[in-house]
């Protein structure tokens, strides 16, 4: 029979790294999605087309003390640190 059969080739394969340990880290769609719920926006894809009140929203997010992540302010940070 054929050696290259997909079936053989699927069975036998074997990675060539590992995974990291862990849960993966959330992306900056999601971390906005969690600061949104802290402030109780709801509807935000809607809300975000209208300019004004997005940029309100946004205004009230920088703002808001002890909830939201600021994983923006760390990065900031970092970056004129490193500069």
């Amino acid at each position: 029979m054929d050696t290259i059969r997909t079936v053989k080739k699927l069975s036998e394969w074997e990675p060539c790294s590992s995974r990291p340990v862990g849960r993966p880290r959330l992306g900056w769609l999601e971390q906005v999605e969690e600061d949104l719920k802290k402030i109780k926006v709801r509807n935000w894809r809607e809300k975000c087309r209208d300019r004004g009140l997005w940029k309100k929203i946004v205004k009230q997010t920088k703002t808001h003390r002890g909830g939201c992540s600021g994983s923006w302010r760390r990065r900031r940070r970092r970056r004129r640190s490193n500069l």
